[in-house]
């Protein structure tokens, strides 16, 4: 036998729209098969990249929501992806725009 097939895109729950804090929690729907995550965000700054193990996200059993709070603050408009990956390789992308409070001058 060989390995699993690649997971499915990743159902994005948060952030979504316009948000309060600078440094979100990023929430999703796990995935059944996904041993490892793939986050990245594209804003006002650099893009930040995370990858992480689907127990560091809260959800290696497959099931509930997976979620990640990063240290990076988020500038402005924003996208964030997601990508699930396993022995069979990486799934699609899935992607959700946000507008992040900046600090006020």
């Amino acid at each position: 036998m060989g390995p699993p097939p690649a997971p499915p895109a990743p159902v994005l729950l948060s952030p979504d729209g316009p948000i309060t804090t600078a440094t979100p929690t990023y929430q999703w729907n796990a995935v059944p098969g996904a041993t490892s995550y793939r986050l990245e965000v594209g804003h006002g700054g650099p893009v930040i990249i995370r990858e992480m193990t689907a127990a560091e996200a809260g959800c290696a059993t497959g099931t509930g929501i997976c979620q990640i709070t990063l240290p990076n603050p988020v500038i402005g408009s924003a996208v964030w992806w997601l990508q699930a990956r396993n022995a069979g390789g990486s799934g699609p992308w899935s992607s959700k725009a946000f507008q992040a409070a900046t600090a006020m001058s």
